[in-house]
């Protein structure tokens, strides 16, 4: 029950898999997943479906390399904020685009943002060149984001190229920007990717 509780309730976001419930109370490693809800999921691999506006050109640069932590940054807190984890892999696509891209989450940081628009420039000063953002581009980033109060860096591992593939995103809403599924087949293989699948075979 105590577990059960944290769950809903982890202010320090279990930074580097550091859990404080009471029903282990140390560093994960040491958790009993069986006794430890919250340890139980935190050991559960995920996959997560990232989809990039295509004309900030940010793809590419996962996998060259040059880009390194995706940001997500959000008005209201998002259903992904406590889901993404040390060992997750990310699948990009452009929107309107066919998956191409994977990547394995290297380690994650969140801020809730008190400060306004002043916040928020620190935060792209500070992470502009490891997400992939210009110099010349960070004050209009900081205003297209100014009125958000939740920001969560995602650090990338291991970026590699994958085949092209469609998804499908029926259930989840037309406009959403980031997925959390147990497999990546939850979102390809539904009928309507699969359809659209055969456009992609020569």
């Amino acid at each position: 029950m105590i577990a059960k509780a944290y769950r809903h309730n982890r202010s320090k976001e279990n930074f580097g898999g550091f859990c404080t419930c009471k029903a282990c109370d140390h560093y994960f490693g040491g958790c009993d997943a069986a006794k430890c809800t919250c340890c139980a999921e935190m050991a559960q691999v995920s996959d997560h479906l990232a989809i990039m506006k295509a004309e900030w050109g940010l793809l590419p640069k996962v996998l060259s390399g040059q880009k390194t932590v995706e940001s997500r940054w959000a008005k209201n807190r998002p259903p992904y904020w406590n889901k993404i984890k040390p060992g997750d892999v990310v699948y990009f696509k452009d929107s309107g685009q066919p998956v191409t891209a994977k990547a394995t989450v290297a380690k994650v940081a969140r801020h809730t943002i008190a400060g306004g628009l002043a916040e928020v420039r620190a935060l792209l000063n500070y992470y502009a060149s490891l997400d992939g953002i210009e110099p010349r581009d960070v004050e209009a980033f900081a205003q297209l984001f100014k009125e958000k109060r939740f920001v969560i860096f995602v650090y990338l591992r291991d970026p590699k190229a994958v085949p092209p593939f469609l998804i499908d995103k029926t259930g989840y809403g037309n406009q959403v920007a980031w997925i959390t599924v147990d497999s990546i087949e939850q979102l390809r293989g539904g009928r309507k990717a699969i359809q659209a699948q055969g456009a992609l075979v020569p």
